[in-house]
């Protein structure tokens, strides 16, 4: 399993490293304080706009590679997008399939029997939470599907919407579970 594409990550963030650059060569070499402030706008428009992007392109992939799902044979009943990729779960037959942010040009199926440590996580702190997921271990790795991210505070352990992602998280957690079990 390929998760990282590097010619696509060189892609993305050598092209803004050299938005950021250009105008520093320049700036310096002309004593000009404008363009070396250009580069420092630039730098912090790197850092902020180019994960989005990359994001964005993800979803994008992973809609256009849907439409392809039935030629391989996949059909899947449950979808999930998260920070790392868009995860398809298929309960039917067992499998995940995920289409990952930093390589979004294929389907690639995890090997659930690299898989351990199955649980929700609800992010309870004190009386509420902000993040509310289903952890998993992949091949030695901490991976984390949000059903919950709350940007400007936290919500109560009570609130609808903090119950629904507990919900779905379980529910995630044993549709991968009972996939783990078919292998």
């Amino acid at each position: 399993m390929n998760k990282t594409n590097a010619g696509y990550l060189v892609k993305w963030y050598g092209g803004g490293t050299l938005l950021v650059i250009l105008p520093v060569v320049i700036g310096f070499a002309i004593k000009n304080s404008i363009l070396v402030s250009l580069a420092f706008v630039l730098a912090v428009g790197v850092v902020v706009v180019v994960p989005m992007l990359i994001k964005n392109n993800m979803e994008k992939k992973a809609l256009e590679l849907e439409k392809g799902f039935d030629n391989k044979g996949f059909s899947y009943q449950f979808k999930f997008t998260s920070n790392s990729g868009v995860f398809y779960f298929d309960k039917v037959m067992g499998r995940v399939g995920v289409v990952w942010k930093n390589n979004p040009f294929e389907l690639q199926f995890l090997d659930l029997s690299k898989i351990t440590d199955i649980h929700t996580n609800d992010g309870k702190q004190l009386n509420g939470t902000s993040l509310v997921s289903c952890q998993f271990n992949l091949e030695g790795k901490k991976m984390k599907i949000y059903t919950l991210r709350v940007s400007n505070g936290q919500l109560s352990m009570k609130d609808p919407r903090v119950l629904e992602a507990i919900s779905k998280a379980d529910q995630l957690c044993e549709v991968l579970k009972a996939a783990k079990q078919k292998i």
